[in-house]
């Protein structure tokens, strides 16, 4: 279920951030187009990311977008199966559509481990930034709480 525009309270400058972030899913892009300052961007598009509002605003954005473009995974998916099929096809056509299908349904991984200290990122950006130490380990608690919670 999708939260109306109306119900989800959001300054101007986070209504563009949604607006902008939909377009690419680029955080700092995102924040810079909304006026955030572009040498606190990553930070401020973090920020953004967790609360629960502007998340909720995103979702209902892209929601919105997939049906104007009717682009859904049902389309898609029997769209690659079209693609598969059609013996017109040059055989890389087809084969591709096959590998795109075989991903869909897990038969093909494509692992990437990757192990962070989200605490010496955040503070590492943060003195870049010139933000507190206690703030950006702030920041970093609530992303690794977000992430334990499989909320990102």
């Amino acid at each position: 279920m999708t939260t109306e525009p109306a119900d989800i309270k959001l300054t101007p400058k986070q209504e563009r951030f949604c607006v902008e972030y939909v377009k690419d899913c680029n955080g700092r892009r995102a924040a810079i187009a909304a006026g955030y300052a572009e040498s606190s961007a990553h930070v401020q598009a973090s920020q953004n990311l967790i609360k629960p509002n502007i998340a909720s605003r995103i979702e209902v954005l892209a929601a919105q977008r997939t049906q104007r473009t009717e682009l859904n995974r049902e389309m898609v998916l029997s769209r690659l199966i079209m693609e598969a099929h059609d013996e017109n096809n040059p055989g890389a056509v087809r084969v591709q559509a096959l590998t795109q299908l075989g991903r869909h349904l897990g038969l093909f991984t494509d692992k990437l481990d990757i192990t962070t200290n989200l605490r010496e990122i955040a503070l590492s950006e943060a003195r870049e930034v010139g933000l507190p130490d206690a703030e950006a380990i702030a920041i970093a608690e609530e992303i690794d709480r977000e992430l334990k919670a499989g909320k990102l």
